[in-house]
């Protein structure tokens, strides 16, 4: 039997572009033969994550599959063993006593079966504890890991109803491909990882094979499997509570992350899973057993705990988690197994979603959004030296001092309003104090009525008396009265990654959304308000947004965006279906024609 395709790596597994022939796959047994005299040759996105060494995640989780108790139905899950996020959207679960692979969308509140779903069993439409899969976009079609019937299968994505075994008698944990196209499966019966070669019949062991044990030579009970650019091989030694990396060509591995016997503390593991190796070389590992993900420097003693940590059902807690993945927005995704869910962390700071900021290019970021149109003559020169009049006495949470400052709001002539971001508040400067003064928040990070999360932008609404917050970490916009004594807010909106707020002469308020790449215009009274710019999906085309941070509403009701991830300012006229660019658009980059990571604006008014 005979399948043609190279299979894609989910998308935690992508970093760059390559071009390789496809083999035709032929199997006999338990071998697998490659043929390399019929070839197509696609073009291969590999995505490895490229992520701040210092980069930490909300710890509440968001749960988007499942979480609704186990069950078989399609809004649930039952103990869920991996995920994968495709094209930022799409996730595919390996549901494993559910006995199949379910598409879920972000955003829906149930997935579609693409892979079994027709009972356990070892038919050719059935699986039997699928563990993991890889995408072969060429053929479009699965790689699946059909544990409980030894064997690898390959099932069409669209409409399949049966799928083909292209390996069998192998007890597979996981299956990784490297990019030029060989094969990787772990074997946890013969503790061993073999790569299947192009014009070869039987797979090469790359890792293990010497036995169950602990030796730098040896494996006991390997799982999950991560390969680099380099084809090293990275193993979950599961029973061993540790990571091993065998490079290529080398007959032992060497320990990267536990191997100090199984326990708690940020020396060690106890039944590692899924692994991620991003392109600095750090390793991201689900701690199953301690119910958390860590992180593991390259070549450090010791980890440390990214999320979870605690065995419970709460949204900061995992409960024996198994698989992981990362969005291309450094976004991770984990597949909670008992608490039947996928659970999603936003990484906590927006300007480091690519991941390509680094300690020394991160600044704060000083937002500047204007009640009124400004007029100003085209002949008006700024000054070449600022003046400090708020905050620089360091990052600290004294009333003299701030922490990552973004957006800021004139009330008057004499008085600023300012979203201190880490500092979890709102504080209200007159220019020559000082000091500030808390007029919102101000009670710790949380998400109490009285806390704030990561606040990004505000505006005062006069009619009211009120703040409109924008708090990007609690995924919600808040009223907070501007009368004294006022202690907690009300939620205006929830469920929105709001980044940019603004509101035009008749009142309409104006939300960017960083997760949906699109601006909405509300009524206060309204809770989905309309889509008045992007909302077309994450891209670059003219109809499109990536990350849009900071608004601005003119008289007009034309709206500017600061389309962060697109390195430029956009315009959308009103009822216009695409913007135009205004601003930046030639790469990111320090040319005067160029922007990076463009986030506050004014427009001025000639």
């Amino acid at each position: 039997m005979k399948s043609q395709g190279v299979a894609f790596l989910p998308l935690e597994h992508r970093s760059s572009i390559s071009e390789y022939e496809t083999p035709l796959i032929t199997t006999t047994g338990d071998s697998l033969t490659v043929d390399f005299e019929s070839t197509i040759t696609p073009i291969v996105l590999i995505f490895i994550p490229n992520i701040n060494i210092d980069a930490k995640w909300i710890q509440k989780g968001l749960t988007v599959a499942g979480g609704h108790g186990e069950g078989e139905k399609l809004h649930k899950l039952y103990e869920p063993y991996n995920v994968s996020v495709y094209d930022h959207q799409i996730m595919y679960i390996c549901d494993e006593h559910n006995h199949r692979i379910v598409e879920w969308r972000i955003g829906d509140t149930h997935g579609r079966v693409v892979a079994g779903g027709n009972g356990q069993g070892k038919r050719d439409d059935q699986l039997n504890g699928p563990l993991n899969l890889i995408l072969d976009k060429q053929t479009d079609s699965f790689l699946i890991c059909d544990c409980g019937n030894k064997r690898i299968v390959r099932w069409p994505r669209q409409n399949g109803t049966a799928g083909e075994t292209i390996i069998s008698k192998v007890s597979c944990d996981d299956l990784a491909m490297d990019k030029d196209g060989y094969l990787y499966v772990s074997d946890h019966q013969r503790q061993e990882v073999k790569r299947w070669k192009i014009g070869v019949t039987n797979g090469v062991v790359v890792a293990g094979g010497n036995g169950k044990g602990n030796k730098l030579s040896q494996l006991d009970y390997p799982t999950s499997i991560f390969v680099d650019q380099e084809q090293s091989v990275y193993v979950s030694d599961n029973h061993n509570h540790r990571v091993m990396k065998w490079k290529k060509d080398t007959e032992e591995g060497i320990v990267v992350a536990g191997g100090h016997g199984r326990g708690n503390n940020l020396r060690q593991l106890s039944c590692p899973r899924s692994i991620i190796v991003d392109q600095t070389g750090t390793i991201y590992v689900v701690d199953q057993f301690n119910h958390r993900v860590m992180r593991w420097l390259k070549d450090a003693p010791e980890g440390n705990v990214i999320v979870g940590g605690k065995f419970e059902q709460g949204e900061e807690q995992l409960n024996y988690p198994s698989g992981i993945s990362f969005d291309q927005e450094n976004k991770l995704y984990t597949a909670d197994r008992h608490n039947h869910r996928i659970q999603k962390f936003n990484i906590l700071n927006p300007e480091d979603q690519d991941g390509q900021t680094s300690a020394k290019q991160k600044v704060e970021k000083h937002s500047e959004f204007f009640a009124e149109t400004l007029h100003m003559s085209d002949a008006l020169r700024m000054p070449t030296h600022g003046k400090t009049v708020a905050g620089g006495h360091g990052q600290n949470h004294g009333n003299h001092q701030l922490s990552k400052p973004e957006g800021i709001f004139f009330a008057d002539e004499q008085t600023m309003i300012i979203a201190d971001s880490n500092n979890a508040r709102i504080i209200q400067w007159k220019i020559g104090d000082d000091e500030g003064t808390v007029i919102a928040g101000g009670h710790g990070i949380g998400e109490g009525l009285n806390q704030l999360n990561i606040p990004t932008n505000m505006l005062i609404d006069k009619q009211t008396n009120s703040l409109i917050i924008c708090e990007w970490g609690n995924r919600r916009v808040v009223r907070w009265s501007c009368l004294s004594g006022t202690t907690e807010g009300e939620i205006l909106f929830d469920d929105i990654q709001c980044n940019g707020i603004a509101m035009d002469h008749q009142g309409y308020l104006y939300i960017s959304d960083t997760e949906k790449h699109e601006v909405r215009r509300y009524q206060m009274d309204q809770k989905k308000g309309t889509i008045v710019a992007g909302g077309n999906g994450k891209g670059s085309s003219l109809h499109q947004f990536n990350f849009p941070t900071y608004l601005f509403v003119d008289q007009e009701q034309a709206v500017y965006v600061s389309d962060s991830s697109n390195n430029r300012v956009m315009k959308w006229d009103k009822h216009a279906l695409e913007g135009k660019v205004v601003a930046g658009n030639h790469g990111r980059g320090y040319n005067l024609n160029q922007l990076s990571y463009p986030q506050g604006l004014s427009s001025i008014h000639r």
